[in-house]
């Protein structure tokens, strides 16, 4: 009853980080007593709860969101059909490991569960979690190189790729080519009928403020860097009341 009152209470009340943590933690440590498809659910509600608090601006939740992943795999609470596992959560476990640089856990993860996804998605995801890889460890030819070989399956592979992309142009300081991608991958978001009004949206401020972060080091305006600070933090507060 306590284990479910947490529960609840991380969904009604998402500021108060010690139901989330009572949780988890009693998750951890008494996952024997609940069927494997209660557990997969609870699994991912303890999951979605860390995406909702990362998005927020609390970063300390991915370091949390990947220990639920391991949490998951070793001890086989993931859902697979006919045998496989999802082409989305594959992604989110290189993204989120490869995002807290842990490079050899990632690797493993790859060969290990790259040929349990459906055939069709093997080649594109590993050249995916290959150039994460890359990226994190800052070799940004090879994170462009890789994704040349990407195949793209629905439209969110798409978004991901270009959010990709301009994060290595920036990091390359290659900013007039950011500048054109930035461009035409705003054009993307706002004339695809398949992106989400949600997902056009926060993908379209990623850019914008990618852009803007951008054009205040060619002019080396501080200012520009502090406004720009001051807006995020009004958009997160702006996201997190409603």
């Amino acid at each position: 009853i306590e284990f479910y009152y947490n529960l609840i209470f991380c969904s009604l009340n998402r500021d108060k980080e010690e139901y989330f943590y009572k949780a988890k933690n009693y998750l951890f440590e008494n996952h024997e007593v609940f069927d494997v498809n209660e557990k997969k659910n609870l699994a991912t509600k303890v999951a979605n709860y860390c995406v909702h608090k990362f998005q927020l601006g609390s970063p300390k939740y991915l370091r949390e969101l990947f220990e639920i992943i391991k949490f998951r795999l070793e001890h086989g609470i993931v859902t697979f059909k006919n045998g496989k596992i999802s082409k989305d959560f594959y992604k989110q476990v290189v993204f989120v490991s490869t995002s807290l640089n842990e490079i050899k856990w990632t690797e493993k993860f790859v060969e290990e569960y790259t040929p349990l996804l459906f055939a069709e998605y093997q080649e594109s995801m590993k050249n995916l979690a290959k150039s994460l890889m890359y990226y994190s460890e800052k070799k940004y030819d090879d994170v462009l190189n890789c994704l040349r070989r990407f195949r793209f399956a629905d439209v969110l592979d798409k978004v991901n790729v270009k959010i990709l992309i301009a994060r290595t142009y920036f990091e390359m300081r290659e900013f007039e080519m950011l500048l054109y991608h930035i461009d035409t991958s705003k054009h993307f978001l706002k004339n695809n009928k398949n992106v989400s009004t949600f997902m056009c949206e926060a993908n379209s401020n990623f850019f914008n403020y990618l852009q803007t972060i951008a054009s205040a080091i060619e002019k080396s305006d501080s200012n520009k860097l502090i406004k720009l600070e001051e807006k995020i933090r009004l958009d997160c507060a702006k996201k997190n009341k409603n």
